[in-house]
């Protein structure tokens, strides 16, 4: 008698042949696959029963998705205690922390600095022509973001000057991009080192808590210095903003 017929017999379940392909974690070649037999999984205060694969070689048992579930040692969603109810849908969790949604964040105590290069000369660029059909959003749009404080009026004499591109959204609204070419040749760039996936991976070895963090408008939330100001400075048919 095999191992695998041996093992299963102590555990005293039905051994099965099985044309199943397991795959390892970015390979493309399947692991080689001795059979696969049923059996209840236990831990205290819970039970259910899974199919197991066996693979040929030494290795560490793994739960599927399914399986950890139904045990209860892995949560896909909110906990059924936020807001002192079951909550089943992204509105139900908005609306209980609605204070959290208002307005756009702020980074506390932080300017962002723009390094320009006195060797480029300032261009003056006019304002493209908005489409009638879309004016009155822009206004709106521009509005909007002069009341939450994520644009201003260029007052006075500019020397930068860029153009606007209107974007339609699927929802009907408009975004506004600023064609900022021209003003980024003057930037000298900060270089940073973008951490490669092991280096993640080796960083995040014996966690135990995952989250994953959506900013909404993270552009916005980040302040500009006074004097990184003017060379944002953007030309729409109701005059400069920046």
């Amino acid at each position: 008698m095999g191992r695998f017929e041996a093992e299963t017999d102590r555990l005293k379940c039905k051994p099965e042949r099985t044309t199943k392909k397991i795959y390892s974690y970015a390979s493309k070649t399947a692991l080689q696959t001795v059979g696969q037999f049923t059996a209840v999984v236990e831990i205290p205060g819970c039970q259910t029963t899974a199919d197991f694969v066996v693979i040929e070689g030494n290795g560490q048992p793994i739960l599927s998705k399914k399986t950890a579930m139904e045990l209860g040692v892995l949560r896909i969603g909110l906990p059924d205690h936020t807001c002192n109810k079951m909550s089943d849908t992204v509105t139900e969790f908005v609306s209980c922390h609605s204070q959290l949604f208002e307005g756009v964040g702020k980074l506390a105590n932080y300017e962002v600095q723009l390094h320009i290069s006195p060797e480029v000369r300032p261009v003056v660029q006019n304002a493209r022509r908005v489409p009638y059909g879309l004016r009155d959003k822009v206004v709106n749009k521009l509005q909007n973001l002069l009341k939450q404080g994520i644009i201003e009026p260029a007052e006075g004499p500019t020397p930068w000057v860029s153009p606007v591109v209107i974007v339609p959204k699927s929802s009907d609204a408009v975004r506004i991009c600023v064609d900022m070419r021209q003003a980024n040749k003057a930037i000298y760039r900060e270089r940073h080192p973008i951490p490669t996936v092991d280096e993640t991976l080796h960083e995040l070895n014996q966690s135990t808590v995952f989250s994953k963090l959506d900013l909404r408008l993270g552009f916005h939330q980040l302040v500009l210095h006074k004097d990184s100001r003017v060379i944002t400075t953007f030309a729409t048919h109701l005059g400069l903003f920046r």
